[in-house]
C-alpha cells in the first residue's frame, strides 16, 4: 500500500475481518454499490474496518472480492470477499460516491521471537479438539459460539444506522462459502507458520471484541498465547456438553462416545 498516493477505500462495519478469512457481504447501500463497481472494475482491494458506537477501529483488514455470488437486478450484489494484510488508518476523506477512504500504513508484526515449540504444539492440540467436537455436535459458530459473542449472520451489520457500510452478512451467503472457509483455514494454517494464529481464529467462535485486539495484536507469540486462554475454556466446555448428551441418549448412563 502507498501511504502518501493511493486512497483505500473503505467499508465501516461492526465486525471484524480477520488475515485469511473470507466473508460474504450484501451490498445494498447506494454509496457501497459504486464502492464495489470501484474495485471491481479496477481489480482494486478496499479496507473493512470495525465501526462500533460511531467510532473506526484504529486497524484494519484489506479485503479482495474473490467471487460475485449474486448480481440482482435492482443493483444489489452478494460478494465473497478475503482478508489480506492489516492496515492502519492514517487520513479520512469522503469519495464523490459517498463512501469513505483512507489512506493507510501497513501493520506488520514487531520483531521479535515466535511462539514456543510447545505453545504452538499445544495450540494445534487443542484446535483440533476444539474441531472435532464442535463438528461432531453440530456446534461450530451454533449456541456455544452465540454465548462466546460469535457473530450472527442474519444480524443487520448497519444496524446502527450512522457510517455503517450498508450491508448484511447473509446466512445463505455464508452457506455457500461455508466449504471455501474451512479449506482457506486449514491451508493457512500449515503453509504460513506466521498466520497460524489467524487461520485458527477464523474458526474460532470468539467476539468482535476479541477478534479486533487479535488484528491489533504485533506479535504471533501473544496471538498464539491469547487463543489458547480461549480454547482452554472452549475445550472443556464442549467436552462437557458431549458428555452430558450422551448421557441424555443413554436416559441417564453414559454412552460411549464411539457409538
Amino acid at each position: 500500500m502507498n501511504t502518501t498516493e493511493d486512497w483505500l477505500p473503505l467499508f465501516p462495519l461492526d465486525l471484524v475481518l480477520l488475515p485469511g478469512a473470507l466473508l460474504p457481504l450484501r451490498v445494498f447501500e447506494p454509496r457501497y454499490r459504486a464502492l464495489a463497481r470501484h474495485v471491481l472494475e479496477g481489480g482494486r482491494p478496499f479496507g473493512v474496518v470495525r465501526m462500533h458506537a460511531g467510532q473506526l477501529a484504529r486497524v484494519g483488514c484489506v479485503a479482495r472480492i474473490v467471487h460475485v455470488l449474486q448480481a440482482y437486478s435492482d443493483g444489489r450484489s452478494d460478494v465473497l470477499v478475503r482478508g489480506g494484510e492489516r492496515f492502519a488508518l492514517l487520513d479520512l476523506r469522503e469519495h464523490a460516491d459517498g463512501y469513505l477512504e483512507s489512506r493507510t500504513e501497513p501493520v506488520c508484526d514487531e520483531p521479535g521471537p515466535g511462539p514456543d515449540a510447545e505453545d504452538r504444539l499445544l495450540l494445534e492440540r487443542l484446535f483440533r479438539d476444539y474441531a472435532q467436537l464442535a463438528d461432531d455436535d453440530d456446534l461450530l459458530g451454533g449456541t456455544l459460539g452465540a454465548e462466546d459473542g460469535a457473530i450472527d449472520p442474519d444480524r443487520d451489520a448497519n444496524a446502527e444506522g450512522t457510517a455503517g457500510a450498508g450491508v448484511d452478512a447473509k446466512a445463505d451467503a455464508a452457506a455457500r462459502a461455508d466449504t471455501e472457509v474451512a479449506a482457506t483455514a486449514d491451508g493457512a494454517a500449515t503453509a504460513d507458520a506466521d498466520r497460524f494464529s489467524f487461520a485458527v481464529a477464523v474458526r474460532m467462535p470468539l467476539g468482535v471484541d476479541e477478534r479486533q485486539a487479535l488484528l491489533q495484536t504485533m506479535s504471533e507469540r501473544e496471538r498464539t498465547l491469547a487463543l489458547l486462554g480461549h480454547l482452554a475454556r472452549l475445550v472443556p466446555r464442549l467436552r462437557a456438553h458431549e458428555k452430558d448428551r450422551r448421557k441424555v441418549r443413554g436416559n441417564g448412563k453414559l454412552v460411549p462416545a464411539e457409538e
